[in-house]
């Protein structure tokens, strides 16, 4: 029985069955490598939406113990070697500086300065994600607005940028902790955030992005006399009606705020996998292509109409 047994060939697996087994395994190392991706963006978008979340009830807690308008804006920052950008949540209140301007047709304008309040936590949001809302105050509210990716510009001149350029939004409380989209006491058209405390408003840090030159563009509403007339038109951004000033045009910026009546929290990563930036011709193209990621995937944080509250 012995010799019988060693005489009988042995059996193994054939070429086919282990290219079998291989691609069974690469397959399931696919789907793991899938859900990964999945359960990891879905906890990044969950930590940020309740960083935002936070620091909107942070915000109108403010206003209602400081008794007074405060906003909660969204500003890009870079981080690293430049080529990471998050995104701060500032928190900053009226103190009663506003100033008035000719916007160039004889209609005089009012411009609120707010100042980030001290003390006051400034939360960020990382991971690639961005905020985005509506173009509300323009007359395009189906469209959606989002911070300027400062790593595509940083080296750019503005004059060649104006594809790449967003704008900064905000939610604005009173002080009775409602939202809302403007100042009534001041009715004021614009607001920015004074955000180093200088009285002024540095609608371009480095125009020319040469770290060899001090060229910001400032207005002084405060510590010198503002103009007499604010330019209308943006030279650097073709094809739209927009004050100047309101774009963000690189790190350290301190652009117009647009308060606006609810959010989108969004994978700026993924965004940019779909919508590559180097399709985009003008400043349009940049605003259809996040206008139509937000609209097909994207869920909005929206607000008790009366409480002001945050609702997701």
């Amino acid at each position: 029985m012995s010799v019988a047994l060693r005489n009988q060939p042995k059996r193994g697996f054939t070429l086919v069955e282990l290219i079998v087994v291989i691609v069974i395994m690469a397959i399931l190392a696919g789907l793991s490598a899938l859900a990964y991706r999945k359960v990891a963006s879905d906890l990044r978008m969950s930590s940020a939406q309740n960083t935002v979340t936070a620091a909107l009830d942070n915000a109108r807690a403010q206003a209602i113990k400081r008794n007074r308008y405060t906003i909660a804006a969204f500003t890009p920052r870079l981080v690293g070697d430049g080529t990471k950008q998050v995104v701060d949540v500032i928190v900053a209140e009226w103190n009663g500086d506003s100033t008035n301007a000719d916007t160039g047709d004889g209609r005089i304008w009012t411009y609120d300065r707010y100042v980030p309040i001290r003390g006051m936590q400034v939360r960020t949001i990382d991971g690639g994600i961005n905020v985005g809302a509506p173009s509300f105050q323009s007359g395009d509210d189906e469209n959606w607005l989002v911070p300027t990716y400062l790593p595509e510009i940083v080296n750019t001149p503005s004059a060649n940028a104006g594809q790449l350029i967003g704008r900064v939004s905000g939610i604005l409380y009173n002080p009775e902790g409602r939202v809302v989209t403007r100042n009534s006491i001041s009715a004021s058209d614009r607001l920015w955030i004074d955000l180093n405390g200088d009285g002024e408003q540095t609608w371009d840090p480095d125009p020319d992005r040469n770290p060899n030159t001090n060229d910001a563009w400032n207005v002084g509403w405060l510590t010198n006399p503002p103009p007499e007339v604010i330019v209308l038109s943006d030279p650097d951004v073709q094809g739209i009606e927009s004050l100047y000033g309101v774009l963000l045009k690189g790190a350290g910026g301190e652009p117009f705020v647009m308060p606006v009546p609810f959010l989108a929290v969004f994978d700026e990563a993924e965004f940019r996998e779909l919508y590559p930036s180097s399709q985009w011709d003008d400043w349009s193209d940049r605003v259809a292509d996040y206008t139509n990621y937000i609209d097909t995937y994207v869920d909005r944080i929206q607000f008790n109409r009366y409480s002001g509250v945050a609702l997701r």
